[in-house]
């Protein structure tokens, strides 16, 4: 048994509740293939529907226009790396949590398992979107990463003569950048060799 099984303060979702979720999510995930496949001008919200085989009226439950779709997917995007920041215990040195999510990152990035991923935040500023639901946690994110550099920097483990916030936003860059995939596919590199010339770059030699 769980902790939210056992602890009568947690809040469980009803099953109405977790079928929503799931919906989204899958609503979502079909975004981003087609997103991916046909390209988000080109994408219509008949591409969804058909392909996870809900009506109009109920992906309108969820959300209210393709834009507000392509929203979430890069709040969910970001939701995602915000998780995985915080689950890494705060009393481990900073720069050993830094280099975990470097290596997370790349992993789901480029790996063998990896996840499909599109650039959303890029994506919604070229649509010339200012959504707050999306600028507003991209900040929050980019200042929390920027924080445990910082940290890593002051403790030891990441080098101290490059700006933290040019080393936090570079780590995203990278794990955005399209060329990569050009290249892995190409067979000419692999997420292990990616990860390691980041490691090599920002952190310092233990």
């Amino acid at each position: 048994m769980n902790i939210a099984e056992s602890d009568p303060t947690v809040v469980r979702p009803t099953m109405k509740e977790r079928q929503r979720q799931l919906r989204e999510n899958a609503i979502l995930d079909a975004a981003v293939e087609f997103i991916q496949t046909k390209g988000f001008n080109a994408m219509t919200l008949e591409d969804i529907t058909e392909a996870i085989g809900i009506s109009r009226p109920t992906l309108y439950q969820h959300f209210s226009s393709k834009e507000d779709v392509l929203i979430h997917v890069a709040m969910r995007n970001l939701r995602t790396s915000r998780d995985m920041l915080d689950a890494m215990d705060p009393a481990r040195p900073a720069a050993e949590r830094l280099e975990e999510f470097v290596r997370w990152c790349i992993n789901r990035r480029f790996g063998v398992n990896r996840q499909p991923f599109y650039d959303m935040t890029r994506l919604v500023l070229s649509c010339g979107g200012t959504d707050p639901r999306l600028l507003e946690p991209q900040l929050e994110f980019m200042g929390q990463l920027t924080k445990l550099t910082e940290e890593a920097q002051a403790t030891g483990g990441v080098r101290q003569d490059i700006r933290a916030m040019i080393i936090a936003e570079s780590i995203v860059g990278i794990f955005k950048h399209l060329a990569f995939d050009r290249l892995i596919e190409g067979g000419h590199t692999n997420s292990t060799e990616i990860t390691d010339s980041i490691l090599k770059m920002f952190f310092t030699a233990s």
